[in-house]
């Protein structure tokens, strides 16, 4: 029986280059990994909400009162109305609460599928993002760690509701106009 030295080589160039590869991907998903996590954003609170509808001189009302007879852990809430932006604004004692209001946000949101129903969602480290667009209607909810910000606005005048949610903090995902719902 002959021995074929050169397929023999050609056979082990192939494994080595495989392994190589797979070791790049790793290599590269474990950066994007970290990348995402090291960069995590910083909740806002009530008073920073506040002190940005000042300054879009948009009134802001303090309706923490409706939500604690549930002994809720929440700390405050904050809603911010005018006649194209309606922000709500939740802080709590902790993340788990957070999330669970963020949960009953995107069912909120999911519950206004129309036929042109769009939606985007994003997260890394600390925070969450869901926005969805329907026929007439954008919406947004967010989360970063023990907080939540839940907006909509109408559908064609997005920027001023974008703008107050990057001004606090919470902005970067928006949905992709070429992108839509399965």
């Amino acid at each position: 029986m002959k021995y074929d030295v050169k397929a023999y080589q050609r056979e082990k160039r192939k494994h080595a280059a495989i392994f190589i590869g797979g070791a790049v991907l790793a290599v590269g998903m474990l950066v994007l990994f970290l990348v995402a996590e090291s960069h995590p954003k910083t909740p806002a609170t009530c008073a920073q909400f506040r002190q940005l509808a000042a300054q879009y001189d948009i009134e802001v009302t303090d309706t923490v009162d409706i939500y604690n007879g549930d002994k809720t852990h929440l700390l405050g809430c904050e809603l911010m109305h005018d006649n194209i932006v309606h922000l709500e604004f939740y802080e709590f004692d902790n993340k788990s609460s957070a999330a669970d209001v963020y949960n009953e946000g995107l069912t909120l949101i999911n519950q206004k599928r129309d036929r042109r129903y769009r939606s985007h969602s994003s997260g890394y480290a600390n925070y969450m993002t869901y926005d969805a667009r329907s026929e007439d209607t954008y919406y947004r909810v967010v989360r970063v760690e023990n907080t939540v910000l839940y907006g909509t606005c109408p559908a064609d005048t997005t920027g001023p509701l974008n703008t107050i949610i990057s001004d606090l903090g919470y902005g970067d995902t928006l949905i992709p106009p070429e992108t839509t719902s399965p």
